[in-house]
């Protein structure tokens, strides 16, 4: 049997492989339990990712406003 890394695994999980890796994936992870713990892990983390709220301080926002307006006047 093929042995999959993360990396490949992490394609499999947002489709960004061909359609004969992501059928060798998908039978490695009905096959494999320790390969689908993995993958399992993986998604989790994604799942956590996606919950992140992305966004900059207030003090960084003041600062590049700050910077563009002496920019202005110079």
């Amino acid at each position: 049997m093929k042995s999959f890394s993360t990396e490949d695994l992490l394609e499999f999980l947002y489709k960004e492989c061909d359609s004969e890796k992501m059928e060798a994936i998908e039978s490695a992870l009905s096959d494999n339990p320790d390969l689908n713990q993995e993958f399992l892990q993986i998604k989790e983390v994604q799942s956590t990712l996606n919950d992140v709220n992305y966004s900059p301080s207030k003090k960084s926002v003041d600062l590049i406003l700050e910077y563009a307006m002496n920019s202005e006047m110079q």
